[in-house]
């Protein structure tokens, strides 16, 4: 019964040519990141993970083509600018499947926070799934993922918000199901520290820090729970620096302090000659 069942899975992935990319991601097929109907902003910049060579990519601007680049960021990942001008709806085509972004003129990028992180594993009859699952408040289209094991590595992971949480995104590191590892695997296995690099749709990279491959709290791959991430004290390093807040701290505790201090009356002394 499992194998039908994952043989019927398979099928049902191989039969849709075009994706989201927070669907599973099978080998030999193009996803997109951000999905479609997400807003973006002017002269957008999108990921298309696992374009074949023989695959078109033809932009329109309310239905007239438009000028476009491509740049590619690793031997699964093109990054594609389009010069939207003054348009309203960015309609892409690929491969004879369009997906389509509304423009957004008043777009402006979120900065990434890191809201928690937990171990996903999931094993099936032809794969499985081993990851530490990251999941930021951003809008970020992809990461890219550094590290330094012997040698300097890279890899651009594209990414979209899941569908519960549209503002929220997620990044697994590690081995997803029908997929290689990301990232090295003796790096995963012994709990190394990666550096993160959040692309948005504007072009724009945001460096987020180092995080660690491990989490202590551990759930099953599945639906997204929200309830179960683990708490922000958990990153070694902080995502966003919005200011040392140790200060406004110690200027609040200090109010705190003095009517407590005004309001003691002094006892009368009982020392007598």
């Amino acid at each position: 019964m499992v194998g039908r069942l994952s043989l019927l899975l398979a099928a049902a992935a191989w039969s849709a040519p075009l994706a989201d990319a927070h669907a599973m991601c099978v080998p030999g097929r193009t996803y997109l990141s951000p999905p479609s109907g997400t807003a973006v902003p002017r002269n957008p910049s999108l990921l298309v993970v696992n374009p074949r060579p023989d695959t078109p990519l033809r932009p329109l601007v309310d239905g007239r083509p438009a000028p476009f680049g491509q740049t590619r960021l690793d031997d699964q990942t093109v990054l594609l600018q389009v010069a939207t001008g003054r348009g309203h709806l960015l309609t892409l085509d690929v491969g004879g499947e369009a997906v389509s972004y509304p423009i957004d003129f008043y777009w402006r990028p979120r900065a990434g926070r890191l809201a928690g992180r937990a171990r996903r594993t999931n094993k099936w009859s032809c794969s499985f799934t081993d990851v530490v699952a990251f999941r930021f408040k951003s809008d970020a289209i992809g990461f890219l993922v550094e590290w330094r094991e012997g040698e300097a590595g890279s890899a651009w992971v594209a990414t979209s918000p899941v569908a519960s949480a549209p503002r929220f995104t997620d990044l697994p590191l590690g081995h997803r199901s029908c997929q290689a590892w990301n990232i090295p695997q003796a790096l995963y296995r012994s709990g190394g520290t990666v550096s993160l690099t959040a692309l948005h749709a504007d072009g724009g990279r945001e460096r987020l820090g180092l995080v660690r491959l491990e989490s202590a709290l551990e759930i099953p791959d599945g639906p997204e729970l929200l309830d179960l991430w683990a708490p922000l004290d958990e990153v070694e390093h902080p995502v966003h620096h919005t200011g040392d807040r140790r200060p406004i701290a110690v200027l609040a505790l200090a109010a705190a302090l003095v009517p407590f201090l005004f309001s003691r009356r002094r006892r009368p002394s009982t020392f007598t000659r």
